[in-house]
């Protein structure tokens, strides 16, 4: 999970990486490591939390970068990543909002 998040940290713009990337990276893995204490579920909500993270924080640097064909190509794969995060609801028949 540490390898696929340096993957996905390689989408953001080369500044923001130089200055961010390092404290990101040290960052996710304190916060999957308290996850992993509390189970394979709060593994999941993090994960989730994470994708949700860079769907919205991806767009709006290439956006600060002022590279329009960038930013919708960065937003197209946030769009897709949502789709496979909402996907997990399907899969494992989980309805959104408070239990019953």
């Amino acid at each position: 999970m540490v390898h696929a998040y340096a993957v996905l940290l390689r989408l953001y713009p080369q500044p923001f990486r130089r200055r961010y990337a390092a404290e990101m990276s040290l960052d996710f893995e304190d916060a999957l490591c308290a996850a992993r204490a509390g189970g394979w579920v709060a593994v999941g909500a993090f994960a989730m939390r994470a994708l949700g993270d860079l769907a919205v924080s991806l767009p709006r640097e290439w956006a600060r970068t002022g590279r329009l064909a960038l930013t919708a190509a960065t937003a197209g794969l946030t769009a897709l990543l949502w789709g496979l995060a909402l996907r997990l609801w399907t899969w494992w028949d989980i309805q959104p909002g408070p239990p019953s």
